[in-house]
């Protein structure tokens, strides 16, 4: 997604499906943690532990583990970190 749905010179994704999957569905707190959360489909938005220097396009996951992934179109990067803390 961070490559506007292209990778490699194949398109994986619709810029109208990313901008479907990116677009807020909630925002408010989150029931879980209490902390201001905003979720598109499927994808946390615009969230902090992406980095102070993350565009506000931005949207990935963050998981329970440890792990978390995020694309952030404006600069044109995807990252991933998985751990074994399961």
């Amino acid at each position: 997604m961070a490559s506007g749905g292209a990778c490699e010179g194949r398109r994986l994704i619709s810029p109208a499906g990313i901008a479907a999957a990116t677009h807020a569905r909630f925002r408010g707190l989150d029931a879980s943690f209490g902390t201001p959360s905003a979720f598109g489909a499927g994808f946390q938005l615009d969230e902090p532990c992406y980095g102070r220097r993350a565009s506000t396009g931005s949207c990935g996951h963050t998981s329970l583990g440890g792990s978390m992934a995020f694309g952030d179109p404006c600069a044109r990067l995807g990252f991933a970190f998985t751990t074994c803390r399961m």
